[in-house]
């Protein structure tokens, strides 16, 4: 469905690394989105992730390229894809983003046609408000970073809470000859000074 107006879809992915392994851990994370037509040409989207990952037996700890993360189209849009969650300094200065091994975020997006477009089966247009975290329950301090320099401000605790953020913004997909581009311009609501924050995003290949 390119431009769905009822109904709704639902995925379910469960991974997991096999005992006698090296690597003992193990994956679930679930997506839905629902879909409700309010008028004829104006339609809700609700739409929600959560995953969990942890390792398990010889594996105390979920190896750090399993881990979840957040941001961007697909997540909280408004900041840099993928930089959600705990964060510190490499040996350069700059940010790197750890992740997490839990992960939750929901949006609400108002579709409908383009303004002033004919064709309204090629362009789209939306209203949108994003929430999400990426967190792993650990504490941060400047012992982290490679520099030993702490992104925060003293000592940091990956929470829910803590690593919550908000946007809102507008979106247009177009389907092109290229295939769907989907573009984003969203506004951080609760933003903090590690964040990274892009406004404007791109994504080529899907339509919701």
């Amino acid at each position: 469905a390119l431009w769905p107006t009822r109904g709704y879809s639902t995925d379910v992915n469960a991974t997991i690394g096999l005992p006698g392994s090296d690597l003992q851990y193990y994956s679930v994370t679930h997506n839905q989105k629902w879909f409700f037509p309010l008028s004829r040409n104006l339609t809700l989207m609700l739409g929600g992730d959560i995953g969990y990952a942890d390792g398990y037996g010889k594996t105390k700890e979920l190896p750090f390229f399993e881990n979840f993360y957040g941001g961007g189209l697909g997540s909280v849009r408004g900041y840099e894809n993928g930089t959600l969650g705990p964060k510190v300094y490499d040996d350069d200065g700059d940010k790197i983003s750890y992740g997490g091994n839990k992960m939750v975020s929901g949006t609400a997006e108002l579709l409908f046609p383009f303004p002033g477009v004919k064709d309204s089966r090629t362009v789209r247009m939306s209203l949108f408000a994003d929430a999400g975290s990426v967190w792993d329950g650990k504490t941060y301090t400047a012992q982290d970073s490679d520099n030993g320099i702490s992104v925060y401000d003293g000592e940091h605790r990956s929470t829910f809470k803590n690593e919550l953020r908000y946007s809102a913004g507008a979106a247009v997909t177009w389907l092109s000859p290229l295939g769907p581009m989907k573009f984003s311009y969203a506004y951080p609501i609760n933003k903090k000074s590690s964040d990274e924050i892009q406004r404007f995003q791109f994504q080529l290949g899907t339509t919701f």
